[in-house]
């Protein structure tokens, strides 16, 4: 065998090898690994969903699960019963996209269907924190994942935990130059009365645009305003 023929034949060894292998899970993005083999089928489905059309994303969504291989299949199944109330269907399809893929969109989904269905609030925040360090933890959703675990800590009352995990979820919205909502300064307000807080509850709750419902909070804690 002569050098050029070894030559040639070791480069197309390699161009073989490397095919091969980019085939491999090990070598797919994230993305790719999350939408397993969910294909046109899976954009078509989620097309349905952006346009309303729930049921025809939910039959697109099942044909494509059949095999039980896109995770991210299973996630879009588990927001369409959990927003249909359906939350027995929507934990099975949140844990079944996990076990394929874990994503933090998927712990966010089980943990909020655990808040409401689930007496021990360690439950879903087990769910939240486990969401914090999977894959695809895109900065909203860690963001959600935060704001959710204030809401179950200060459910129970551990308002230290609260306040830093709603904080974190503030400071998101932040940098993104999204303002919060009336009510989330409403629960940012609480937390930080709940921690004697004083300037920074009456720093938040100026903020609120609904002028009744910032009288009724600051009338609430006995804050008085001097005009």
């Amino acid at each position: 065998m002569n050098r050029t023929y070894r030559t040639v034949g070791g480069a197309l060894m390699l161009t073989a090898l490397i095919a091969g292998l980019s085939g491999c899970a090990a070598f797919r993005t994230p993305a790719e690994r999350f939408a397993g083999s969910g294909g046109t089928e899976l954009t078509l489905a989620k097309s349905s969903m952006l346009a309303g059309d729930v049921e025809e994303a939910r039959v697109r969504l099942n044909e494509i699960v059949g095999d039980d291989d896109s995770a991210e299949a299973h996630y879009y199944l588990a927001l369409i019963e959990f927003g249909s109330g359906r939350y027995g269907e929507a934990l099975q399809h949140a844990e079944k996209s996990i076990r394929i893929y874990p994503t933090a969109k998927a712990y966010l989904v089980k943990g909020s269907v655990l808040e409401r269905t689930d007496k021990n609030p360690k439950s879903a925040l087990n769910a939240y924190e486990a969401g914090l360090f999977s894959e695809l933890a895109d900065p909203e959703t860690v963001a959600e994942l935060h704001r959710n675990m204030a809401v179950v800590y200060a459910r129970e009352g551990d308002w230290d935990r609260a306040l830093e995990a709603y904080q974190e979820y503030v400071n998101y919205r932040k940098a993104e130059r999204r303002r919060l909502e009336d009510e989330e300064y409403a629960f940012l307000g609480m937390l930080l009365f709940r921690k004697g807080d004083d300037a920074g509850v009456a720093n938040a709750w100026s903020q609120i645009r609904d002028p009744v419902v910032r009288d009724n909070l600051e009338r609430s804690v006995g804050i008085v305003r001097r005009n």
